[in-house]
């Protein structure tokens, strides 16, 4: 039996960190990610295409999103596709699940109990979230597989002798299930572990700055002899995470330079961004322009670097601002630990900024 195996696509992703334009960009390159991951099912000759869940986010998906899938699932002919529904996209009746008239290949799992589908010459069984939340294993009920080839397919989180409200599962429990693998969803890190018999894809795509790492398809092939399995690249992007000194830029002419050569790097990339040093000249009279700049990349920007301030002079002035600049520095002096001195800094330098009308930005 060999398997096409892969979870977390989460179609309608709103991206709300990346603005209207970015984030329908993004949404559509998921849908491009899909369709390659159906084309590599078809050109390596699977018995079925397997999604352990996630497939979309039920509060952003629009029946469009329903008709996307049955004309990209329907291209794979009579070759089957089981999807195993999970906290995003559980199956509840009437839901998008429901809507969408799927073409015969496509098995939607509908109930929390262990349901089997036989393919080829093995047997999947799966199950579905039918909430947000499934505190309960997917192998609490009496299930005892009968091949040498079940394997598993569900939404899950591993947990070895804790709990979860995201389908708790027991590596323990699995390898005593007397199933041969399992086929997991909910991990948008890449993993397998052959020895407790499960594996990971993780997410299809980096969803934000948080999720580097690996991930891929996996093409599972299930013998009388074992489990093999083959990791696909198929993300578009990957994360990138970069630091820049403004500490030497003075003008926008200057700062777009510097975006126009780190922007080749950054095309097929979801970025974290951080800006250290001082902000001199424009970028401390026109802080936007430092996002504006930002707006064609997948860019999450944070800016730890301070306003360029002569503090020297301000301690000096008699006035409320100079009495103010004296009291927080007197409370950084008599600090008594890092964690104290920081907070009574960012204490002074919103407040500097705020008597000056400006932006204030904190570590």
């Amino acid at each position: 039996m060999r398997l096409l195996h892969i979870a977390d696509v989460h179609l309608g992703r709103p991206f709300r960190w990346l603005g209207r334009e970015r984030g329908s960009a993004r949404r559509a390159e998921l849908r491009l990610t899909l369709s390659r991951a159906v084309a590599l099912a078809r050109e390596r000759q699977v018995d079925a295409l397997c999604v352990a869940g996630d497939l979309f986010e039920r509060e952003n998906s629009l029946p469009a999103v329903g008709e996307f899938l049955r004309e990209t699932f329907a291209a794979l002919g009579s070759t089957p596709v089981l999807i195993a529904p999970g906290n995003h996209d559980y199956y509840s009746p009437g839901c998008l699940y429901d809507q969408t008239s799927w073409p015969t290949n496509v098995h939607v799992f509908r109930g929390s109990s262990l349901a089997s589908v036989p393919i080829g010459d093995g047997v999947v069984w799966g199950t579905a979230f039918v909430g947000p939340e499934r505190r309960e294993s997917p192998l609490t009920l009496d299930v005892q597989p009968t091949g040498e080839r079940d394997v598993l397919l569900c939404h899950a989180d591993i947990v070895q002798g804790g709990t979860s409200v995201f389908g708790p599962l027991d590596p323990e429990s699995l390898v005593a299930s007397g199933f041969r693998f399992a086929l997991l969803g909910h991990v948008h890190r890449g993993q397998v572990d052959e020895g407790r018999r499960f594996a990971y894809p993780g997410s299809l795509e980096p969803l934000d700055t948080s999720e580097g790492g690996p991930r891929w398809a996996f093409l599972v092939d299930v013998t009388g002899d074992g489990v093999a399995i083959e990791h696909i690249p198929i993300a578009r992007r990957q994360v990138r995470c970069e630091e820049i000194d403004v500490s030497g830029v003075h003008t926008r002419d200057e700062w777009e330079r510097l975006v126009s050569e780190r922007a080749p790097s950054w095309a097929d990339a979801t970025v974290k961004l951080r800006l250290v040093g001082t902000l001199r000249g424009e970028l401390v009279l026109s802080p936007e322009l430092v996002a504006d700049s930002l707006s064609d990349y997948d860019v999450d920007l944070e800016i730890t670097a301070r306003p360029e301030q002569d503090l020297s002079a301000v301690l000096r002035q008699q006035t409320t601002l100079g009495a103010f600049a004296r009291a927080a520095s007197e409370r950084m002096a008599e600090a008594s630990d890092p964690g104290e001195r920081a907070h009574w800094e960012d204490v002074l330098m919103v407040g500097l900024a705020a008597f000056r009308g400006q932006e204030a930005m904190l570590r």
